[in-house]
């Protein structure tokens, strides 16, 4: 089955409005009457969200801080390039036996920027830079050496290096590899996630110590759905702006100043999607999904009762299931990219380091 399916980027652009307010000192944030606009009112029962979970510590699995890149640094590996002989073809017999890897694309997350071919082309030159691992692609694919390639071929071949360089860890043991990822089973639509690990050799000898259902990936995928932005016109859900449009953000000095909206995003997620519903003792909450930062770089995720967050104690951090159909991020100009979400301050996952 494909790797990623289904997966798009937003991007759209309008005219500055109007002209931006002069620097303010960064108002107090210990409480919702601090947060530069509106606190956002409490959301209706008919929403997006379903029955919490706990959130104690760090999700499992474990993902990237998405504050330090623009995107996510993909899974690594401990092999340089070109892969050691053997590798592909241990990972292809996982593949084959276990499933395909479910995980966090760099591609795709947090926002998807290119189509698949695209990214295919621009990938061409490192993917045959090592000859013996792009000939096992080939051959895994049908592909002839020599054949000129369709884009669909291309995207395929692309889709298979990823995997074995980036998704896939495999650490090399007394005869052997060990593994440890989350696998994908099942026919589209039915999919089901497992995690998986043990050792397998060279020749595609599989002995499995863990295969057991799991959750899937939490990859940092941004704001939930009717999260409302502080704006100097008001507050603005994150689904609804625009390129151009100023915002509340905080420059290098920590002063509040109006800056315009330089990128927008958004990512469409499954059903069974969850974030995490953030609650400040102050009573300022949001739902972002777990990779998402705060200002100081901290992923939501990782937030716990008792932990401080833009002034206020955490209240709870829990894990909600939710169908809003999709994810929304947004990127201020300015040093820091920081703006507030439904009266938080934190960061984005477009901003460059």
């Amino acid at each position: 089955m494909p790797l990623v399916a289904g997966i798009a980027f937003v991007l759209a652009a309008c005219s500055a409005l109007g002209g931006l307010p002069s620097a303010s000192p960064a108002p107090s944030t210990a409480g919702s009457s601090g947060a530069p606009g509106p606190v956002a009112t409490p959301r209706p029962v008919a929403s997006p969200f379903a029955t919490a979970v706990t959130v104690t510590g760090t999700i499992y699995p474990a993902t990237p801080n998405p504050n330090a890149t623009p995107t996510p640094t993909p899974t690594s590996t401990p092999f340089p390039t070109p892969l050691p002989p053997g590798v592909a073809d241990a990972i292809y017999a996982l593949i084959g036996q276990l499933g395909r890897p479910d995980w966090c694309d760099p591609d795709f997350y947090p926002v998807a920027r290119a189509d698949g071919a695209t990214l295919a082309r621009d990938h061409l030159a490192a993917m045959q830079s090592d000859r013996a691992l792009y000939q096992t692609i080939l051959e895994h694919n049908g592909i002839a050496a020599g054949q000129q390639l369709t884009d669909a071929q291309l995207v395929a071949v692309y889709q298979d290096w990823k995997v074995l360089t980036r998704a896939i860890t495999l650490t090399p043991v007394s005869g052997g590899y060990t593994f440890d990822y989350i696998a994908l089973r099942g026919p589209a639509g039915q999919q089901t996630d497992f995690h998986v690990a043990g050792t397998v050799t060279q020749t595609g000898q599989i002995s499995a110590s863990v295969d057991q259902p799991t959750n899937a990936p939490l990859c940092p995928i941004c704001l939930a759905r009717g999260t409302v932005i502080g704006t100097p016109g008001g507050p603005i859900p994150v689904e609804d702006l625009k390129v151009g449009v100023p915002v509340w953000t905080v420059d290098a000095l920590g002063m509040r100043v109006a800056a315009p909206v330089i990128e927008v995003g958004s990512t469409p997620v499954p059903a069974t999607h969850r974030v995490v519903h953030l609650v400040l003792a102050d009573g300022r909450s949001l739902y972002a999904s777990p990779g998402h930062p705060l200002a100081d770089g901290r992923p939501i995720g990782d937030l716990s009762p008792g932990d401080f967050v833009d002034g206020a104690v955490v209240a709870s951090a829990s894990l909600v299931a939710y169908d809003g159909g999709a994810t929304f991020d947004l990127l201020p100009a300015g040093a820091t990219g920081d703006y507030w979400a439904d009266g938080i301050l934190i960061g984005s996952t477009l901003a460059g380091p």
